[in-house]
């Protein structure tokens, strides 16, 4: 089977945002339902409050980010819609950094199919309708998806001290990449194919690289804004708990939350009328009703998961001498963000990019299953696209049509859990 060039799928990808860019503004100029995300108008007035007001980002409700991206919005002062524009350009870099990281590791081989991975894998990213709609409707997510595949290419071309400073500077935009450093620092030091004293080098240039950039980008920032933006840029993320849009089987506890009252009052019906045990009601106000218990899960899975897929890919490298470290620690990564991502409390689609970003690292994988197993792969993308329409049907009835169906939504996200957990196990066995 022979593939596009890759060029054409640079330029088809560029003319599918370019389309959605224009009509995106003509929708929102006819039409009642905006085309244009609401976050994008949050980002908007931060970068008002910061620039005609001389004030904070923060004066404006829900704006949850760094000011650096309020600053990054400044190329709207002469155009509203350049900040989607500026996403778009993230998103399409994303994509030529793939393909480079791609075309590194496969674009060599001999065998057809594999040669062709680079392409395939870059097309994975650059022609994903979710993907192409999150930047053209004005999110900010590709600038996150950038920071993160340009700071592995950094690190898989040699560039230790400046792939450190960029991975800092993606921890400050939004935390959750600071899971990476197990794998990272199991890389370092089990699978760079150097002397044990020159991965160590590495591991501390990296790590102080990191912590530089880290810290002093944010206590510049924090000079500036103070305790507000380290409030609502990290200790917000920290205790949300939203509950609308929220595919998270956690949702329904935050949901409760709003009626604290008639919670109280059946549960003690239910643990001192029936049962008459104050023990039972502890259990259910301290245990099971503990909202904060959703972190246990996670934060297990993202750290003891990723340590056992590397340890056991060690002992495959010294026994097979199988090598290609680099691709093993993306795909790693991208596992460890399914597992961020998926057991979270809070899950909303914008999510699902963290982690779409590195689907394009099991190309050869997808490939594998499309000329040997078709069942197997079309099951797994109908198991993640189906387990969320069913969510969103039982979403839609209750927060636009008012419907009693908590039940039928709470069922409806332990099922997408369990489908994305089967999704990650497949990808498992593919490392």
């Amino acid at each position: 089977m022979k593939f596009p060039d890759v060029k054409l799928i640079f330029v088809l990808s560029i003319v599918i945002r370019t389309i959605l860019l224009v009509y995106g503004v003509i929708q929102d100029s006819f039409s009642m339902v905006k085309y244009t995300d609401i976050d994008y108008y949050v980002f908007l007035d931060s970068l008002n409050f910061i620039w005609n007001y001389d004030g904070s980002p923060y004066e404006r409700e829900t704006f949850r980010y760094t000011p650096l991206l309020s600053y990054m919005m400044l190329p709207t002062l002469l155009n509203v819609h350049l900040g989607k524009l500026l996403f778009v350009v993230f998103d399409v870099l994303t994509g030529f950094y793939i393909y480079k990281l791609l075309e590194k590791h496969y674009g060599n081989l001999t065998e057809n199919s594999k040669s062709s991975i680079p392409v395939i894998g870059c097309s994975l990213w650059l022609l994903n309708p979710m993907v192409i709609t999150i930047s053209t409707r004005g999110n900010a997510e590709s600038i996150m998806s950038f920071l993160i595949i340009f700071f592995l290419y950094l690190l898989d071309f040699g560039y230790i001290m400046t792939s450190g400073v960029v991975y800092g500077i993606a921890i400050h935009f939004k935390i959750y990449p600071v899971v990476y450093a197990i794998p990272l620092t199991m890389y370092f030091l089990f699978f760079m194919d150097r002397t044990n004293y020159k991965n160590i080098k590495s591991l501390v240039l990296f790590g102080v690289s990191s912590l530089f950039s880290l810290i002093g980008i944010t206590y510049l920032v924090y000079l500036k804004f103070g305790y507000e933006f380290i409030e609502h840029t990290y200790l917000y993320h920290i205790i949300r708990s939203d509950h609308r849009h929220n595919f998270s089987v956690w949702n329904m506890v935050l949901y409760m939350e709003q009626m604290p009252s008639l919670i109280k009052q059946n549960t003690n019906n239910i643990f001192i009328k029936n049962y008459g045990s104050n023990t039972l009601k502890h259990i259910y106000y301290n245990v099971l009703n503990n909202k904060n218990l959703s972190s246990v899960p996670q934060f297990l899975n993202c750290i003891l998961i990723p340590i056992l897929i590397l340890v056991k890919k060690s002992f495959k490298i010294q026994k097979k001498h199988e090598m290609k470290p680099f691709i093993t620690l993306i795909q790693v990564i991208a596992v460890q963000t399914m597992f961020f991502v998926h057991f979270n409390k809070v899950i909303t689609s914008q999510y699902f990019i963290w982690y779409l970003t590195y689907i394009p690292f099991f190309s050869l994988h997808v490939v594998d299953l499309f000329k040997n197993n078709k069942i197997r792969l079309i099951k797994l993308i109908l198991v993640w696209i189906l387990s969320q329409a069913v969510w969103l049907y039982f979403g839609f009835q209750l927060e636009f049509k008012n419907q009693n169906c908590f039940i039928s939504l709470f069922c409806a996200g332990c099922l997408m859990l369990l489908g994305n957990v089967y999704v990650i196990g497949d990808f498992i066995s593919a490392i």
